[in-house]
């Protein structure tokens, strides 16, 4: 076998791997699986996905865990990580990522000393407007 045909071997399985393992990557957190759940409840979610990350103050603190639809609703279902405490007067946002990303979930953090807990809901939503709606 000659050089060349190794290397364009090598790097195929290289590539190969990388994009393996890129698909892997969304699932993996830099923090603890310890956290709680905090739900919201909208009209329309105007696009967001499983897995799109939640963050607080520019800080990624969960990500969304669950969505369904209960009596022409969206629930949202937030996954926060144990280390981040939600005060219960926070406001929630759906935004923008980039120009050419998804969307996420920004939670304005309040001023409360109250903090939710496992099962709360977070009730002062906000949305952008789709183009439709513009």
């Amino acid at each position: 076998m000659g050089t060349d045909l190794k290397v364009g071997m090598f790097l195929s399985v290289g590539i190969l791997l990388m994009l393996l393992l890129s698909t892997q990557v969304r699932d993996v957190s830099l923090f603890s699986d310890d956290g709680y759940n905090v739900t919201i409840l909208m009209d329309d979610v105007l696009g967001l996905e499983l897995n799109s990350k939640v963050n607080a103050n520019g800080l990624d603190v969960g990500y969304i865990e669950d969505m369904h639809i209960k009596d022409n609703k969206v629930i949202v279902v937030l996954y926060i990580y144990n280390q981040f405490k939600i005060p219960k007067d926070s406001l929630v946002r759906i935004k923008a990522k980039g120009m050419l990303s998804g969307l996420l979930v920004s939670i304005e953090l309040g001023i409360s000393d109250e903090v939710l807990e496992d099962g709360d809901s977070l009730s002062d939503v906000l949305r952008f407007k789709s183009m439709d709606e513009a």
